[in-house]
């Protein structure tokens, strides 16, 4: 076997060396995967306010014109993008 011309000492440092690159392996894995997770969800918040700030914008233009016909066209454009990003949540 590969081991049998090692001392002890030997076969203990190359336990643990291979102990510590499996944990390393992990730890790195594990945290790629929730930093992929944690940035589409904050990507997906921030498209949320944006649209939200879109919307209130435009009611508040429409309302200062004193007309509604402003609002219909921009609603109808950006409440399914809004509807769409409420049902991922």
């Amino acid at each position: 076997m590969i081991f049998s011309g090692l001392s002890l000492n030997k076969k203990i440092l190359f336990s643990v060396f291979i102990a510590c690159c499996v944990c390393a392996s992990i730890a790195v894995g594990v945290s790629i995967h929730y930093n992929k997770a944690e940035f589409r969800e904050g990507l997906v918040e921030k498209a949320r306010t944006i649209h939200n700030q879109i919307d209130h914008a435009a009611e508040f233009v429409a309302t200062q014109a004193g007309s509604r016909r402003f609002r219909n066209p921009i609603n109808k454009n950006i409440h399914p993008l809004l509807s769409s990003l409420k049902t991922t949540r």
